[in-house]
């Protein structure tokens, strides 16, 4: 699709008020309603659960951040914290300094940085997923 083609959809969107339902409050659905509501239109977001971010949630317990869910953000994640910025939730990022540890079979285990890239913890493909650029 050419940059004229995106346009036309852009001016049609534009024009085109509309009430849109996104199914999903991950990460896609809050980025989509974000997108669609800049456009003018109504945005509804039905999601399963009582919380949006899909994968990514972080609970505190014990004055400790813990991670929940399967995705995590570096510094390479542009497009992502772009977003994040652009909807005013970036302040609620838990920025880890120091070590991180994994929970698993009841206890947790303590990582060095970059421990998490030696192939033990995460698969290659993940790996993959999370590299920066």
């Amino acid at each position: 699709m050419g940059q004229d083609d995106q346009k036309s959809r852009r001016d049609i969107l534009n024009t085109m008020k509309k009430h849109i339902v996104v199914i999903g409050g991950g990460l896609a659905g809050t980025s989509a309603a974000h997108r669609l509501s800049e456009y003018g239109h109504d945005v509804t977001i039905i999601e399963r659960g009582n919380y949006l971010g899909g994968r990514i949630r972080t609970r505190t317990v014990g004055g400790e951040a813990i991670e929940l869910g399967a995705g995590f953000l570096t510094k390479g994640c542009k497009n992502l914290l772009t977003f994040l910025r652009d909807t005013e939730l970036e302040m609620k990022l838990h920025h880890q300094q120091g070590k991180s540890g994994i929970y698993r079979n009841g206890g947790v285990s303590m990582l060095a940085p970059g421990a998490i890239f030696n192939g033990k913890i995460l698969s290659w493909g993940a790996m993959l997923k999370v590299a920066p650029g």
